[in-house]
C-alpha cells in the first residue's frame, strides 16, 4: 500500500477531530487486508495496523480502501473482497484512495459507475483490461 494513501485520510480525519475541540467525530481503524497486522509498503518499513479485516466487528461509517503501486501490485488475502463487499453494503459510504480503485473494481463494486484514480493508472487499467466493467475517469 501507499502510506501517503493511508495516513493522509487519517490525518484529515484526525483534524476533523481536533476541530471538534477534542470530541471525536470520528475513530480511525486501519484494517489490514492480509492475514498479518504488520504490512508492508513501497517505504519497505512495516505499518502496523489495528487489526486484521478477519478479526475486525462491528459497523464501518466510511469504508476507504488505500491504493497501491498499480493494478498489478494488489495484495490480499482470500476472502477479503468478499469481507469488502459485504463491509461496504453495511457502511454508509465507501470508496479508496487513488489506486485503491483497482481493488473496488476487483470486488465489483464499481461495476456500472464511474470512478476517478490518477492518469497513468488509468490508462495502464485500460491496457490491461480491455473489457473492464467500470471506466476509470482521468484525474490530472
Amino acid at each position: 500500500m501507499r502510506t501517503l494513501d493511508l495516513f493522509g485520510p487519517a490525518e484529515v480525519f484526525g483534524d476533523a477531530n481536533w476541530l471538534q475541540g477534542g470530541d471525536s467525530a470520528y475513530r480511525v481503524n486501519i484494517i489490514s487486508a492480509c492475514a498479518d497486522r504488520v504490512v508492508s509498503n513501497h517505504l519497505g518499513t512495516p505499518v502496523h495496523t489495528d487489526r486484521t479485516f478477519q478479526e475486525h466487528q462491528g459497523p464501518i461509517d466510511t469504508l476507504l480502501v488505500a491504493g497501491c503501486m498499480g493494478p498489478r501490485k494488489l495484495h490480499y488475502e482470500s476472502g477479503f473482497l468478499d469481507w469488502l463487499r459485504l463491509q461496504s453494503s453495511r457502511s454508509r459510504r465507501f470508496g479508496s484512495i487513488c489506486t485503491g480503485a483497482f481493488v473496488l473494481a476487483k470486488a465489483g463494486l464499481l461495476d456500472g459507475r464511474r470512478a476517478t484514480t490518477y492518469w497513468n493508472w488509468a490508462i495502464s487499467s485500460a491496457r490491461l483490461e480491455s473489457r473492464q466493467s467500470w471506466m476509470p475517469l482521468l484525474l490530472w
